[in-house]
């Protein structure tokens, strides 16, 4: 796997997603990983906003052996400190998503999914449009939460209607409407 270019997609992602600069680093750590982490994991510093974190690209091999790993914090706090971590992959099925989910793994798919409970955003952008149509009305849309998060870290200053949040978002005007009226219900 070219942990060149899932890094670059990992940093166009998070800065498209929260519209900020995205600081990332090698991290200090990667000598310490256990040997068969290595054949796992290679780890990032990264920094969203004031939040750092830890990214652990996944190079490769068995994802449920991964997530094993990843039940034994002590193991990955002994070479990568104690802050937060977050799974990076190419790829995950429906199914893996889940059980990243519910056994509480943060995990980051660059250009389609995103489930950072600490920082407060989930994003799937890869489901069809009837499951958009079928979607819950009391959920809160993707563009609606780029939107919140924006305003949130930024404040309302240069996106407070919808063609100029579009602008500085990257949606067209006309997705930034619905945004504008969730907010306002």
């Amino acid at each position: 796997m070219d942990t060149g270019y899932l890094k670059q997609q990992l940093r166009r992602y998070l800065e498209e997603v929260f519209s900020g600069q995205v600081v990332m680093d090698e991290h200090q750590g990667a000598a310490g990983l256990p040997l068969a982490l290595r054949g796992l994991f290679t780890p990032l510093r990264l920094r969203v906003f004031d939040c750092a974190f830890t990214a652990l690209l996944f190079v490769g091999g068995n994802l449920q052996q991964a997530m094993r790993y990843w039940q034994k914090p002590a193991l990955l706090d002994s070479s990568l400190g104690d802050e937060r971590r977050v799974l990076v992959m190419e790829s995950l099925s429906k199914r893996q998503r889940n059980s990243c989910i519910e056994a509480g793994i943060p995990f980051v798919v660059p250009g389609a999914h995103l489930w950072l409970p600490f920082l407060g955003a989930v994003f799937d952008e890869q489901r069809g449009r009837k499951a958009r149509l079928l979607q819950r009305q009391d959920q809160v849309q993707p563009t609606t939460q780029a939107l919140l998060l924006r305003w949130h870290y930024h404040g309302t200053h240069g996106c407070d209607a919808p063609g100029a949040a579009a602008e500085v978002l990257g949606y067209t005007a006309m997705a930034m409407s619905r945004p504008f009226d969730e907010v306002a219900n």
